[in-house]
C-alpha cells in the first residue's frame, strides 16, 4: 500500500513538472512573440521614418530645382533685356531727328492705347461689381419683405386652422411672388430711364472717383520708393490716366462749381504734373529734387483726398440719394465733405511744370498793371459801368483781396438767386476778374455770336490785339481762350479766359489774371527754322490743317517760340508744338469730345 501511494506521489510529481515546464514553455513563447511585434514595430516606424524622409529629400531637391530653373529663366530675361537695350542703344545711335520723333510719337501712341486697354477692362470690372452690388441689395430687400410676409401669415394661420387656412396661406404666398416677380422687373425697367437712372450715373461716378482716387495713391506710394527709371515712367503714365478719369468723375457730380473748384484742379495738377514728369524721363533727363519735393507733396493731399473720400463713402448708407446733391441742401454728407475739402485748398502746391493747368504763369508782381490807385468808390463806379446792362438790386463793395494783385472785391445782386461778383485792381482800377451765379440751362445763342459777343466785351475792357484761339460749349456756357497777338504770333502766357450764356447772351465769367501777370513788351525771336522744315518733322500720319508761330510757357517764368500744327488722324484732331529753334517736338494735344465739352488732353 506505501509502495503503490509512493508510485501515485511519483507520478503527480512527474505531472506537475511537466505542467510547469509548459506554462513555463508558454510565457517564453509569448514574450518572445511580444518582443517580435515590438521589433517588428520598430523596424516598421523605422522604414515609416526614412520613406519620410526620401520624401522630404525628393521635396527639397524640388525645389531647389525650381528655384534653379526660376533663377535661370530671370537670368535669361535679364540677359535678353540686356540684349535688346543693347540693340535699342545701337539702333539710336544712327537715328535722326525726325526718326526720333517719330519713334517718340509711335511709343507714346503704344504706351497711351495699352493704358486705355487697361483703364476699360478697370472700368468693365468696376461696373460689373456695382451691377452685382445693386443686385444684392435689390435680393436682400425681397428676401426682408418675403420674411414679414411670412411672419404674417404664420399669426393668421394660427387663427385660421384647418384646410382652409392652408389654402389661404398658400394663395398668398403665390401672390407675393408674382407680386415681387413684378415689383423686380418693374426695377430693372426703371433703372435704365427716369430717376432711378440718373441716380445710378451720379452713384457709379462717385465710387469710380472714389477707385481712382485710391489707384492715385497705390502708385503715387510706389513712386517715392522706385529707383528704375523704366518703373518710373510706368507709374507716372498710369497716374496720369487715373487722374484724368478721376477729373472726368469729379465732373460728372451735380456740385456747384464753389464746391468742387480746388479739388478738381488738384486732379488736374496731378494728371499734367505726372504727365509732365513722364515726358521728362522719355526724353532721358532726370527727375530734380525739387520734382520730388512736388511729388511728396502731392502724394501728401492725395492722401487727405483719398481719406476722406473713403470715410466719406463708408458713412453713405444704401438708402443715400445721390440727386440730393442737386437740391443743396444743408447737412448733405458728400456736399459737407466736398466743403471741408475746400477749406483746406490752401495746402495745395504750387506746382511748376509745362500744361493747360500750369502755375508756372503766376509771377511775383503784375507786368501790365499801371496808373495810380483807385479808391473803393471810383472801384464801385468802375463796377456800375462795366455791368450797368446787367440789371443789380444792390452793389457793395465787399472787401479788399491782398495776393500778387490787390483788388476790390465787389458784388452786385441780380436777384436773392443771381449775383455778380468782380475783383477791381487797387492799382489801375482794372477788372482782373468776375463770376456771375446764375445758372444756364437753355441754348438760345450760337458759338460764333457768342465769341462776338465776348469779343466786344473784351474791346469795352480795352483790351486790344486778343485773338480767340479755343471755343468750346456745354451746358449752355461756351468757353473761350483768348491770348495776345504780336506780329502774327500767338502769345500763349498772356491769356484771358471768357465764358458766355448762351441762355442771356452775355459774358458771365472773366479771368485776366495770367494776362496782367505776364504781358509785357517781347522781343520775338525770329525762328531757327522755317515752317517747311517744321512740317518735315512731323509724322506722315497726320493730315495737317493748319501752321502758326506762338510763344509757348515752359515753366520756371521761361518761354520758347514753336510751331503751331493742328492736323486730324483716324477722325480725331491734334495740336502738335515744335521748338522754332531746335525743332524738336515739345507737345502734343488730343481734343477729346466728353459729356462736358470738348477737352484738350
Amino acid at each position: 500500500m506505501e509502495e503503490k501511494n509512493n508510485a501515485t506521489e511519483k507520478v503527480e510529481n512527474l505531472a506537475s513538472q511537466e505542467n510547469d515546464q509548459s506554462l513555463k514553455n508558454t510565457v517564453e513563447a509569448n514574450q518572445m512573440a511580444e518582443n517580435s511585434n515590438e521589433e517588428a514595430k520598430r523596424v516598421e516606424r523605422a522604414l515609416m521614418m526614412e520613406k519620410r524622409r526620401e520624401e522630404l529629400a525628393l521635396i527639397r531637391q524640388a525645389k531647389k530645382a525650381e528655384k534653379k530653373e526660376r533663377e535661370e529663366k530671370m537670368k535669361r530675361e535679364r540677359e535678353k533685356r540686356l540684349e535688346e537695350k543693347q540693340k535699342r542703344k545701337e539702333a539710336l545711335k544712327n537715328e535722326n531727328a525726325l526718326q526720333k520723333a517719330e519713334r517718340l510719337s509711335r511709343e507714346k501712341e503704344e504706351r497711351k492705347q495699352k493704358k486705355a486697354e487697361k483703364m476699360a477692362e478697370l472700368s468693365r470690372e468696376r461696373e460689373e461689381m456695382l451691377r452685382l452690388k445693386r443686385e444684392r441689395l435689390k435680393a436682400k430687400k425681397e428676401l426682408k419683405a418675403q420674411k414679414r410676409e411670412l411672419k404674417y401669415q404664420e399669426k393668421r394661420d394660427k387663427r385660421s386652422r384647418g384646410v382652409g387656412g392652408w389654402i389661404a396661406a398658400v394663395v398668398t404666398l403665390s401672390s407675393l411672388v408674382l407680386v415681387l416677380s413684378a415689383l423686380f422687373t418693374y426695377t430693372l425697367v426703371s433703372d435704365f430711364g427716369g430717376k432711378d437712372m440718373f441716380e445710378n450715373t451720379i452713384e457709379r461716378s462717385f465710387y469710380d472717383l472714389v477707385g481712382y482716387v485710391d489707384n492715385i495713391d497705390v502708385n503715387l506710394s510706389k513712386m517715392m520708393v522706385s529707383n528704375d527709371e523704366s518703373e518710373q515712367q510706368r507709374l507716372l503714365g498710369d497716374i496720369t490716366t487715373q487722374a484724368s478719369l478721376a477729373s472726368d468723375k469729379l465732373s460728372e457730380l451735380p456740385l456747384q462749381d464753389e464746391s468742387k473748384y480746388y479739388t478738381m484742379k488738384f486732379v488736374n495738377q496731378v494728371a499734367d504734373f505726372s504727365k509732365y514728369l513722364d515726358n521728362k524721363l522719355i526724353d532721358g533727363l532726370n527727375l530734380s529734387k525739387t520734382d520730388w519735393e512736388n511729388l511728396q507733396s502731392m502724394a501728401k493731399i492725395n492722401d487727405s483726398l483719398k481719406s476722406e473720400l473713403d470715410t466719406l463713402a463708408s458713412r453713405l448708407g444704401e438708402n443715400y440719394k445721390f440727386t440730393s446733391l442737386m437740391a443743396g441742401e444743408k447737412e448733405n454728407a458728400v456736399l459737407d465733405s466736398f466743403v471741408t475739402l475746400e477749406k483746406g485748398a490752401v495746402d495745395y502746391p504750387k506746382l511748376i511744370y509745362d500744361g493747360p493747368f500750369s502755375d508756372s504763369l503766376d509771377t511775383d508782381t503784375a507786368k501790365n498793371i499801371e496808373g495810380e490807385e483807385i479808391s473803393a468808390t471810383e472801384a464801385l463806379d468802375i463796377f456800375k459801368s462795366t455791368f450797368k446792362d446787367y440789371n443789380f438790386e444792390t452793389v457793395e463793395v465787399k472787401g479788399e483781396v491782398e495776393g500778387k494783385i490787390t483788388c476790390y472785391q465787389i458784388e452786385g445782386m441780380i436777384d436773392s438767386e443771381s449775383s455778380v461778383l468782380a475783383e477791381i485792381s487797387k492799382q489801375g482800377g482794372k477788372i482782373v476778374m468776375f463770376d456771375c451765379y446764375k445758372d444756364c440751362n437753355v441754348t438760345e445763342t450760337d458759338i460764333d455770336t457768342c465769341v462776338e459777343i465776348a469779343n466786344e466785351f473784351l474791346k469795352g475792357m480795352e483790351l486790344d490785339n486778343m485773338k480767340a484761339v479755343w471755343a468750346t460749349e456745354s451746358s449752355a456756357v461756351v468757353y473761350i481762350n483768348y491770348a495776345y497777338e504780336e506780329n502774327g504770333v500767338i502769345i500763349y502766357p498772356d491769356m484771358v479766359k471768357i465764358t458766355v450764356c448762351q441762355e442771356r447772351g452775355i459774358v458771365s465769367s472773366f479771368d485776366a489774371t495770367e494776362y496782367y501777370l505776364n504781358h509785357k513788351e517781347r522781343e520775338i525771336e525770329k525762328p531757327a527754322i522755317s515752317k517747311k522744315q517744321a512740317l518735315e518733322k512731323m509724322s506722315q500720319n497726320l493730315d495737317v490743317e493748319t501752321v502758326r508761330l506762338c510763344q509757348i510757357p515752359k515753366g520756371e517764368g521761361k518761354e520758347s517760340l514753336a510751331y503751331e500744327i493742328s492736323g486730324t488722324f483716324n477722325g480725331a484732331t491734334y495740336y502738335v508744338y515744335i521748338d522754332a529753334k531746335t525743332g524738336k517736338e515739345t507737345q502734343i494735344f488730343r481734343v477729346v469730345e466728353t459729356t462736358e465739352g470738348t477737352l484738350l488732353v
